[in-house]
């Protein structure tokens, strides 16, 4: 797996990538003050000089682009989105170390959710105007500008990109460190994927949901990758509702101009072997679109193999969930399964709302083609449920709810269903699904 074709992608001088750690780093996500914003500041300034200086990057005169990570309304200590100490930080260097003429940040937030309402409520938008920022987009509201991929392998019709992602003259990520249930991580490559609007997010998330974020790194590649680790996420990522998910004072950040690079480094510490386990890593380098392979990475700054740690790794599987779920699933792909077990994960997580199971006998999942198994199901609202999911499964939508796509959203936004009629869950399912799309 490290050993590619060619000697084209043989580089000459190793890729950089640097990584900063503090044992402490004052305050919260939630309640902190200018020490802390100092603290991160510095972590920032140090890793950026080890890779050669912000002037390489950022030229006098740029507008640039700050792509965030916000992809949900949630608590800054939920360890979803990016943390607001490093926000705060990251915007006051590239005031005091650029001639930049402007810089916007920007977010597209996930499915159906608000981008303004998820960059107020987790402290990003008040982080960011309090140091500086020139512009906050919300990239729902953004006119966009229709466009192909050169080279695409799967993303090969037209896409709809944000007008202000195609004026910047430099592009800067800050993602954050997560795993994710269906692309294994969640990284600086996975970002760009917030740029699509809704209505195209969905295609090809699927099994190919890798070739999928390789494709979109072709089209939007960034000139600087920031990875957020102050307060990390394992497990269910990227929302996960476990409480042991979130890795809380992880206090690490990684940055390089390799995007790819800065993905393997980011894995390398949260116990992955990146060209091995993760297929966008792997693909990207593979592809010619960056470096991958560890030992042809310059890590610089703290010893990677100090903050190495196994990071509890995300499931899709539907099987044994609860003793009154009964899931069938042959045939089905990554896509349902992820929506599917996203959308019941708040509830198993919560022994509050794990009562709501109390009021059923049955949940019946039925989740791809499953040819020649003997389907046993019962559909009878309000005491049980039956749910056939995707458009591989269609041929069963006479047993219960048929819920459509490619993927189908499945579950995810559609819970609590409980105690709602056949009508009442089909219009909620509806209204989750972005129809179509106007530039």
């Amino acid at each position: 797996y490290h050993k590619l074709k060619g000697d084209d992608l043989l580089m000459d001088k190793k890729t950089k990538v640097a990584i900063a750690h503090k044992e402490i780093i004052p305050g919260s996500p939630r309640n902190f003050g200018g020490d802390a914003v100092d603290t991160v500041y510095q972590m920032l300034s140090k890793n950026i000089e080890l890779i050669g200086g912000i002037e390489q990057t950022i030229k006098p005169g740029d507008k640039i682009l700050l792509k965030v990570n916000a992809c949900w309304p949630v608590s800054p200590e939920s360890g979803i989105a990016n943390d607001p100490r490093t926000v705060a930080a990251l915007v006051r260097y590239l005031k005091k170390n650029t001639a930049a003429k402007s810089i916007t940040l920007a977010e597209r937030s996930s499915i159906g959710a608000n981008s303004f309402e998820s960059l107020k409520k987790t402290g990003i938008y008040e982080a960011a105007m309090k140091e500086g920022v020139d512009k906050i987009i919300p990239l729902e509201t953004d006119l966009r500008v229709k466009v192909k991929i050169p080279g695409a392998k799967i993303v090969t019709g037209e896409i709809h990109i944000p007008q202000c992602v195609m004026q910047a003259d430099k592009i800067i990520y800050l993602a954050k460190l997560k795993t994710h249930k269906i692309s294994g991580v969640t990284l600086a490559m996975k970002l760009t994927q917030g740029i699509l609007p809704w209505s195209e997010i969905f295609q090809f998330h699927r099994r190919d949901i890798e070739q999928k974020i390789i494709d979109l790194l072709r089209m939007v590649k960034p000139d600087l990758s920031i990875i957020d680790g102050l307060w990390a996420m394992q497990g269910q990522g990227p929302g996960s509702p476990y409480k042991e998910d979130l890795i809380k004072d992880f206090n690490t950040i990684i940055t390089g101009i390799d995007p790819v690079a800065v993905d393997s480094v980011a894995s390398s510490i949260m116990g992955f072997n990146p060209m091995f386990e993760v297929a966008t890593v792997r693909g990207a380098t593979i592809e010619g679109l960056g470096e991958g392979r560890p030992e042809n990475i310059e890590v610089l700054g703290e010893d990677i193999n100090k903050l190495k740690r196994s990071f509890k790794r995300g499931y899709i599987s539907l099987i044994g969930l609860h003793p009154k779920i009964q899931a069938y699933v042959s045939g089905s792909c990554k896509g349902c399964c992820h929506f599917t077990r996203t959308g019941l994960e708040p509830w198993l997580a919560d022994e509050k709302k794990m009562k709501d199971f109390d009021k059923v006998d049955k949940i019946t999942l039925i989740v791809g083609s499953n040819k020649d198994i003997e389907i046993k199901s019962e559909h009878n609202p309000p005491k049980s449920y039956t749910f056939v999911i995707g458009d591989c499964a269609e041929e069963h939508k006479d047993r219960g709810i048929f819920l459509p796509g490619c993927p189908s959203l499945s579950l995810h936004g559609l819970m609590p269903f409980i105690g709602l009629t056949d009508e009442e869950i089909k219009d909620k399912y509806n209204n989750l699904i972005p129809h179509g799309f106007t530039p």
